[in-house]
């Protein structure tokens, strides 16, 4: 794989828009190069955009429309705020309810942006627990069907 290519999926998968920005621009030729005519850096911008916007909702109930514009739109007004997140919305990626009035996002779920080990440990602790739950309530009807059984 391509070197460049590399680097790029990689900051898809767990980096910063600005800094695929930087990326992007430190490397514009190579890629006005190889990208298709579906393709474009804004299509690519707006997909990065939408994976920043996990990190920086994660672990949160609510951001302000400016922390938003600030870190995603390089810009401190928050006039295109609303679209971005409404793609967010419309992808799954976050679960919320936007308050223009008070230009605030309330959040009520967010995606993760990437499976790590962390994540497996989590998932592996819920299906251990969840095959307990499971095991308990088996073990508790058992005796039951028995009885059950010695009636017949």
């Amino acid at each position: 794989i391509n070197p460049l290519i590399k680097e790029l999926l990689v900051i898809f998968d767990n980096d910063t828009f600005k800094n695929y920005q930087i990326f992007i621009n430190k490397n514009k030729n190579y890629f006005n190069d190889t990208l298709t005519p579906y393709q474009s850096f804004d299509y690519y911008a707006k997909k990065m955009q939408i994976l920043s916007l996990i990190d920086l909702c994660s672990n949160k109930t609510e951001i302000k429309y400016i922390d938003i514009a600030q870190e995603l739109l390089d810009t401190d007004q928050t006039t295109d705020v609303e679209e971005l997140v409404i793609d967010a919305i419309n992808t799954q990626c976050i679960y919320g309810k936007l308050n223009d009035e008070i230009q605030t996002l309330y959040l009520n779920k967010v995606k993760s942006r990437s499976f790590t080990k962390e994540s497996w440990k989590t998932l592996e602790s819920h299906i251990n627990k969840w095959v307990n739950n499971i095991d308990n309530i088996l073990n508790k009807q058992q005796p039951q069907e028995k009885t059950t059984e010695e009636e017949e």
